[in-house]
């Protein structure tokens, strides 16, 4: 949040995306660009799939957090990690997270970081997704199109 961040939402290389995000963060620095020197808030940082309460929602929704969010997060980088999070520790609220580090079990979804970032199931995948089924998993991350359509008829 620190510096602005405007090729975030752009369709372009992520290579190149993160040369220029490196190149242009280092020219925020040498110019002294500091978006946060007014603020007097702790950044908290945390999974964007989390559970929230009623309360929270409207805590979010406020006039106040909306305007905050507008100023701050865009053209920032990973936004959604940051934001619940942050509204949270300075409303004295909990975002439930899982403590043991296991976000994508906590959120019910089944993530395998093991074979990718994160891996793509495909079609020789469907029976080690078959047997997630009615687990403790409610979502899949991330399946290809033509395998999410026999998954569907499964």
């Amino acid at each position: 949040l620190k510096y602005y961040y405007p090729l975030e939402d752009m369709n372009i290389n992520r290579n190149l995306k993160k040369a220029l995000d490196i190149i242009g963060a280092s020219v925020q620095k040498v110019c002294a660009v500091n978006r946060l020197k007014s603020e007097n808030i702790k950044i908290c940082k945390g999974p964007q799939w989390c559970s929230v309460t009623q309360k929270f929602i409207d805590i979010v929704l406020s006039e106040k957090w909306q305007n905050w969010i507008y100023e701050h997060m865009e053209y920032s980088s990973k936004m959604d990690e940051i934001y619940k999070q942050t509204i949270a520790a300075h409303e004295n609220l909990n975002v439930h997270g899982n403590p043991a580090g296991d976000d994508g079990r906590y959120a019910l979804r089944y993530i395998d970081w093991e074979r990718g970032n994160p891996y793509q199931f495909v079609d020789k995948d469907v029976y080690e997704v078959k047997k997630i089924y009615n687990t403790e998993y409610a979502f899949l991350r991330k399946v290809s199109p033509k395998t999410s359509q026999k998954l569907y008829q499964i």
